[in-house]
């Protein structure tokens, strides 16, 4: 959460700047200094905080949802390096957890539903070949799922061949269904990304933010020619527009 908070005050920052130098540009010829400064100080507070609240609760299910793909692909990995006897453990548990009677076989589990569990996780992509491999092993009212990291669109269309003898299940359904079952296994540290100490300065060089620094850059540079005070809208104007073109032409674009 530290990433949203971060991003928040950044973005709040520039918000309240913005709205504070348009309000004060405007109320300038219309009020004395000190009452120009006041209300605009005021009217930019209760805007910002009207932004903060919708922005806040957009970025934070934003946040939530990134951190949950992060650890969808944690655990992908983590299944990956597992031996079977580990995933069949684990399996194991969930099912057992949903009141659901299973076997265990060399490659999964067989559960009283009579589905063949087949735990394929591996760093490679599900292959044709293990899909005809587990429906040659499938017994009469038997239908198989096949739990892997990956598939690609042609072996998923492949599958669909079987009817619903064969069914492909990909890492996030079975984050989903550990998780539901309270059997998730813990993820080694070694496979944690650690982020480095620097990485909120991300924030501030982004493509996309190019546009923004560039038209409040350009709106305080505007304003110069008509407020006395020239010197802070030249000054804070043209850092804010260089920081728009560096952006522009040097920084990645980011998801």
């Amino acid at each position: 959460m530290k990433s949203v908070y971060f991003k928040l005050t950044v973005n709040s920052i520039f918000f309240f700047l913005l709205n504070f130098f348009v309000w004060f540009v405007f109320l300038y010829y219309f009020l004395p200094r000190n009452s120009a400064i006041g209300f605009s100080i005021s009217l930019s507070i209760i805007l910002l905080i009207i932004k903060n609240k919708v922005d806040f609760k957009k970025e934070k299910n934003k946040f939530l949802t990134s951190e949950k793909n992060q650890n969808v692909i944690l655990i992908g990995e983590e299944l990956a390096l597992m031996t079977f006897p580990e995933r069949i453990k684990y399996f194991s548990n969930a099912y057992k957890n949903e009141k659901v009677s299973c076997q265990k076989f060399s490659k999964g589990v067989l559960t009283e539903k009579g589905e063949r569990v087949f735990l394929l996780f591996s760093f490679d992509s599900l292959s044709k070949t293990e899909i005809v491999s587990a429906f040659n092993r499938l017994q009469k009212n038997e239908r198989a799922l096949l739990y892997c990291v990956s598939a690609k669109d042609d072996v998923l269309n492949f599958a669909k061949r079987f009817n619903d003898k064969v069914t492909v299940l990909q890492v996030s359904d079975a984050y989903s269904f550990l998780e539901k079952n309270g059997c998730l296994p813990p993820v080694r540290a070694d496979l944690i990304h650690k982020k480095n100490s620097l990485s909120f300065l991300k924030e501030f060089f982004d493509r996309k933010k190019a546009k923004r620094f560039l038209t409040l850059g350009l709106f305080l540079l505007l304003f110069s020619f008509i407020t006395p005070f020239k010197i802070y809208y030249v000054i804070s104007g043209t850092a804010i527009a260089l920081l728009g073109l560096t952006n522009a032409f040097f920084a990645p674009n980011r998801a």
